[in-house]
């Protein structure tokens, strides 16, 4: 799992600047989302001011006559209209949100964000100078149409341009700048909701988007990755490099982009590597020469699959590959809203004002501040636990203080109601937040991203607007506080849809990363991600044309790979290869991509740690051949065996045994007894080998065929079939009720 020196391993000045102005578009959003909350009594001529007494008289007395001359204090409103001015700000979200996906992958992201800064401008002058009802609808809509297309843009920016290991930490951004945008208008409301002052919290949207539009002009990065998959390699490795800061490792993360380079680009790359060493960035010696060496020559003699031409948002409806993806993730987006997260951030002030009286708009701003501290100190959760988890806990929790509200306030009791207010929106924050805006980048292809992007982002924007336009007619006419218990029911609903619909995307780095097959193996040490693609027809200039082409990509837990990674690659592909039929597919690739999510905390000593992940590297990887349907020639297994000071054979030994041990051993077998793998280091004898890969082969051949002669190396309640063929029966299970769902 990606620790906190990894997510900011890589993290540089210029990308935390960029990154900044990127978000400011999500900022607007909960801007935008929030600002009518607060003053919507003052704008709706129900009140003439809300919060503090002496801040009142203050503004009071430098208020402008002439200003309120020229337009109205207040624009009489009923509850349906104002639900109208608050929803139609969705429905403009929506048409940029299914616009944005193809204006991005065509035009680029960056030039994307910017135009988004137009509508956020012009749309905040509107509403702030806005006479009557029509004007200020018209300026909502122009409002939305920016915010909607930023919510599609902006994450898939970060997903492509965040440090690998950490973009489940980083796409939270999203959220959190959002929640910091909700404040924003929370406190600007708080202090301006009297009078006409309430003007100013809709002019300031535009005064902040007009500094962004302003960062991104002078400062703005493209996505490297757009750059490369739209046939700008040197620009888009010099873009990564500004990103990354030139003492990186950028070299990894080029090769996981899956484009074309010219055979000049990979020579720039490749001096500028090599130049990075003899400057010091990397004390290897010849061994990092020839790791970089050899990386150019992959790339040099295997191309990667041709990128796709862009699809468009009915175009990834018709996609077999991609339609389940989209019903996931709309489902999630939905939930997001469904749930009842905007009945606080858009009502919270008129809702409890009855029950909390001038304390409800102070409520609103802790509200805001906590929504702001959960989502941040929740971000590495994704990385952590998964999103999934993240979702089923966050929805959970919502269902549960969504009864607590509504009993608090059908009950009376502001005490309760405060409490239950703050947890359901400490809950919110955990999961439905931020993963949504995380889940469609990495589900689909980066083909369908954009479009897929869109159509989650117009199930938000529809469930947004039901939300807004009928939470203040239903709440008005159920009894007082049961509209809650509806939202109650809408979390259990997407619980169960969540625990059955959506997978897990935990490890993935990026859109095009999705997995033909994939599995997660996880020992008593490591847990491993494996990911596999092909085999893919590509051009083939090696040595052997008449066979598959093995590729393995293993990625640490955090950072970017080093030598140590391509020596363990190089031994993982050469067992694979003993492993798959690579006759049956002359002149292809199959790519293996090995995640490490977790290892042990005490950090072994080199030539231990590397033989000690093997095993587990190897058996993930043999999972996710058979979930993608792999040809295969034989079953394999691979066990970890060490030597303590005594001398006994210790089968899958700890950590603390790891660190006293003699030696460490990694074997595999495949179902005819047949060695594929010996990897030793420490003090050993032959007798003692002997020992260990007698012991190795039997615990070998009980994975794969379960076999009585290894009764004692079983737990006594373990069922007796193999755990290696009750695995693969489970997988595959799992998969093609998957591929089913289309």
């Amino acid at each position: 799992m990606p620790s906190r020196g990894g997510m900011f391993k890589d993290l540089t000045p210029r990308f935390v600047f960029v990154l900044f102005i990127s978000t400011i578009g999500p900022l607007l959003f909960g801007y935008h989302l929030a600002e009518l909350n607060a003053p919507q009594d003052v704008i709706t001529c129900v009140r003439k001011s809300i919060g503090a007494s002496a801040w009142t008289r203050l503004t009071t007395h430098f208020r402008s006559r002439d200003a309120e001359n020229l337009l109205p204090q207040c624009i009489p409103m009923d509850p349906g209209q104002f639900g109208l001015v608050s929803s139609i700000f969705t429905l403009g979200g929506l048409v940029g949100a299914l616009t944005a996906g193809p204006v991005s992958a065509k035009q680029g992201r960056l030039r994307a964000m910017i135009y988004n800064t137009s509508f956020y401008i012009v749309g905040a002058v509107i509403e702030a100078f806005a006479p009557n009802l029509s004007t200020l609808v018209i300026g909502r809509v122009i409002s939305g149409l920016g915010a909607g297309a930023s919510l599609v843009v902006v994450p898939i920016w970060i997903s492509e341009t965040a440090p690998p290991g950490a973009k489940g930490f980083w796409g939270a951004g999203t959220q959190i700048m959002t929640n910091v945008g909700i404040l924003i208008a929370q406190v600007l409301g708080y202090f301006l909701s009297r009078g006409s002052l309430w003007r100013f919290i809709l002019l300031a949207a535009g005064m902040i988007a007009f500094i962004q539009a302003v960062g991104l002009l002078l400062g703005g990065q493209e996505s490297p990755k757009w750059l490369a998959e739209n046939g700008r390699g040197s620009d888009a490795k010099r873009a990564l490099r500004r990103l990354r800061g030139h003492a990186a490792d950028i070299e990894e993360e080029i090769n996981g982009w899956g484009t074309h380079d010219s055979a000049q680009d990979l020579d720039d790359e490749r001096e500028a590597l090599i130049g990075a060493e003899d400057n010091g960035a990397n004390k290897q010696g010849d061994n990092f020469g020839d790791a970089v060496e050899d990386g150019v020559h992959r790339a040099k003699s295997i191309s990667k699959d041709v990128a796709k031409d862009a699809l468009g948002v009915f175009d990834v409806l018709k996609d077999p590959d991609s339609r389940p993806a989209i019903v996931a993730v709309m489902g999630v987006m939905l939930a997001q809203q469904l749930c009842g997260i905007n009945s606080i951030v858009m009502y919270g002030v008129s809702l409890l004002a009855g029950l909390l009286e001038s304390n409800s708009a102070l409520l609103n701003i802790l509200v805001a501040v906590l929504n702001i501290f959960v989502t941040t100190a929740a971000a590495p959760l994704p990385d952590k636990i998964g999103r999934k988890a993240c979702l089923l806990i966050s929805i959970a929790g919502m269902g549960t203080n969504s009864i607590l509200l509504g009993t608090g306030i059908m009950k009376q009791v502001p005490l309760l109601s405060a409490i239950a207010v703050l947890l359901f929106v400490a809950s919110f924050g955990i999961g439905l937040g931020p993963v949504p805006f995380i889940l469609s980048s990495e589900l689909v292809g980066p083909e369908a991203v954009g479009a897929t992007q869109s159509w989650a982002l117009a199930a938000n924007w529809v469930s947004t607007f039901a939300v807004a336009q009928f939470f203040p007619l239903v709440n008005a006419n159920l009894p007082a506080g049961h509209v809650y218990f509806l939202f109650a029911g809408f979390a259990l609903f997407f619980g169960i849809f969540v625990a059955w619909r959506v997978p897990e995307t935990r490890g993935k780095g990026n859109a095009d990363e999705r997995a033909d097959g994939s599995a997660t193996f996880t020992s008593n040490l490591y847990s491993i991600l494996a990911g596999v693609n092909g085999p893919v027809e590509v051009q083939r200039r090696d040595e052997l044309p008449e066979e598959a082409y093995i590729e393995v990509n293993i990625r640490p837990s955090s950072g970017v790979g080093t030598p140590r990674e391509r020596y363990l690659e190089s031994i993982v592909a050469s067992v694979l290869r003993h492993v798959i039929l690579v006759h049956l597919h002359p002149r292809t690739l199959i790519q293996v991509t090995l995640q490490v999510l977790q290892e042990p905390s005490e950090k072994l000593m080199k030539g231990k740690g590397e033989v000690a992940v093997l095993p587990s590297l190897l058996n993930a990887a043999f999972l996710a051949l058979v979930d993608g349907g792999i040809p295969l020639e034989t079953t394999m297994s691979a066990v970890l065996v060490a030597v303590d000071a005594a001398g006994s054979v210790v089968a899958e030994p700890s950590i603390k045994e790891l660190l006293a041990c003699k030696s460490v051993h990694a074997l595999a077998y495949d179902m005819e007894r047949d060695m594929l793998l010996d990897q030793s280091t420490g003090v050993f004898d032959m007798t003692t080998w002997d020992k260990v890969a007698d012991s190795a082969s039997q615990q070998c051949k009980s994975a794969i065929t379960g076999s009585d002669d290894t009764e004692e190396m079983r737990d006594e309640d373990q069922d007796t079939a193999p755990w290696l063929r009750n695995t693969l029966e489970e997988k595959v299970r799992a998969a093609n009720a998957w591929r089913e769902q289309t």
